[in-house]
């Protein structure tokens, strides 16, 4: 499985949504993805000195191979402020996938996570779930321990709700990291779809 350029020749077009509060990762993972659509090498660096906060929402398009067949997928970001909260649910509709972002080192941004599985259930029964745990791999920041979301915790969330868990690094093993998770989520997309 590859993620490719763009283009106009695909057998499947399906959306995925990017949710969760500031700060958890979101933009850095567009902007991964981004980078290998365009078949691009990612540099860290590069993106330390060029980070702007997403505002409002963000769009990439690209295109998946798996299983003999080719994805477009249209990938939405949406800003993790309070104001844009309203966006994720217009945009989940139709959604084939929701990633729903948390820091393992902030409680509220997993509560968040939660509490947007909880209500986008209730409208898109059908969407493929993603818990995903953010900048797992940086150093330790929290507060305080009672910040701190045990992997445990959020495996027990994910299994209640039958959705699926990721870590996604910030460093080395990210490429690995997102290819596993589009597999993943595609791999359950056709076995539900029976396609």
């Amino acid at each position: 499985m590859e993620i490719l350029k763009p283009n106009f020749s695909y057998d499947i077009l399906t959306k995925i949504i990017v949710a969760g509060t500031t700060n958890v990762g979101k933009t850095f993972f567009m902007k991964r993805i981004q980078y290998y659509s365009e078949g691009e090498v990612f540099n860290i660096q590069n993106l330390d000195k060029s980070y702007i906060p997403t505002i409002g929402r963000d769009f990439t398009v690209f295109n998946l191979n798996i299983k003999d067949k080719l994805f477009k997928v249209q990938l939405w970001d949406v800003s993790g402020e309070e104001k844009w909260e309203d966006t994720v649910y217009y945009l989940a509709r139709g959604a084939g996938a929701i990633l729903l972002f948390y820091d393992s080192f902030n409680r509220k941004s997993f509560l968040k996570a939660i509490e947007f599985y909880t209500n986008l259930y209730k409208s898109y029964p059908k969407s493929i779930y993603v818990l995903i745990k953010g900048k797992y791999d940086l150093p330790f920041k929290a507060e305080n321990t009672n910040d701190i979301v045990s992997d445990e915790e959020a495996l027990e969330f994910a299994n209640k709700n039958e959705i699926i868990f990721a870590h996604l690094s910030n460093f080395e093993k990210y490429e690995t990291g997102i290819i596993e998770l589009f597999e993943k989520i595609f791999l359950k997309y056709l076995e539900l779809s029976q396609i």
